[in-house]
């Protein structure tokens, strides 16, 4: 008997440093990728992940897609950026942009552009959502695409806290254009 407790503390106390380990490191959700079908774009891959984060004044968010044009005649990518305050409701939204393939491209987003969040007391610190959708021209994949999320301090353009793509596990897919 006395080794049944012995074992379940010893699990107890390893699930509960684990657990605490896991909610106090700077990444408490990892970004979600999801495969969609465009129904408008008959033909090419699609790709939307999204991120929860929060900023503050001084910080500055980044993304960044690459197009590795692994293929003989590679096409373009395009990438486009949105976000989302607590409610759902889109304050931020980037211009479609192409990425050339063996080429990449950027998206910065700025603390003053988040101007509609209602920041947190005290620090100001602005909880969104962020989606950036990839979609690949007709023909094209975007399973190899990479691409990633950078909280950056303005003050020194040091990156303070990078989020790959490459980190979620995703399973691309090409429509059938019918």
């Amino acid at each position: 008997m006395k080794k049944r407790i012995k074992y379940a503390s010893v699990l107890a106390a390893v699930v509960l440093i684990a657990t605490c380990l896991y909610f106090g490191s700077p990444s408490l959700q990892r970004a979600r990728a999801l495969a969609q079908q465009d129904g408008g774009s008959a033909g090419a891959d699609r790709l939307v992940w999204e991120r929860t984060l929060g900023s503050v004044p001084g910080q500055m968010l980044r993304v960044t897609v690459a197009n590795p044009g692994e293929t003989r005649e590679p096409p373009p990518l395009f990438f486009l950026c949105k976000v989302l305050d607590q409610n759902g409701v889109v304050v931020f939204q980037s211009a479609r942009r192409e990425v050339p393939a063996r080429h990449f491209r950027y998206e910065d987003i700025n603390f003053e552009d988040l101007g509609g969040v209602v920041g947190e007391p005290g620090t100001g610190r602005r909880q969104v959502m962020i989606q950036v959708s990839i979609q690949a021209a007709r023909g094209g994949r975007t399973s190899n695409v990479e691409s990633s999320l950078e909280v950056i301090n303005t003050d020194t353009g040091a990156t303070a806290f990078p989020i790959y793509l490459e980190d979620v596990q995703i399973s691309s897919f090409q429509t059938s254009g019918h």
